[in-house]
């Protein structure tokens, strides 16, 4: 499934901001946010869910963004 995040064009920059609209749009959909050992049981109930998997190394201030968003989940 394919979510549009807002008419605007794009820098080429993925913001915080259009992560957690992103993030909102999936749980308004019905997904649900679960861990890598909960994926074989969503998948044979059928349940829509969301895996998640950060690669923040880079920038720990980023990083402390995205933790941000998550918690307000």
């Amino acid at each position: 499934m394919w979510l549009k995040l807002d008419n605007e064009k794009r820098n080429g920059e993925f913001t915080q901001k259009e992560y957690s609209t992103m993030l909102e749009k999936l749980k308004e959909n019905g997904y649900t946010f679960a861990e890598f050992p909960d994926a074989e049981n969503l998948l044979e109930k059928n349940i829509p869910f969301v895996l998640m998997r950060h690669d923040v190394d880079m920038d720990l201030h980023l990083a402390l963004g995205i933790a941000k968003i998550e918690a307000k989940l």
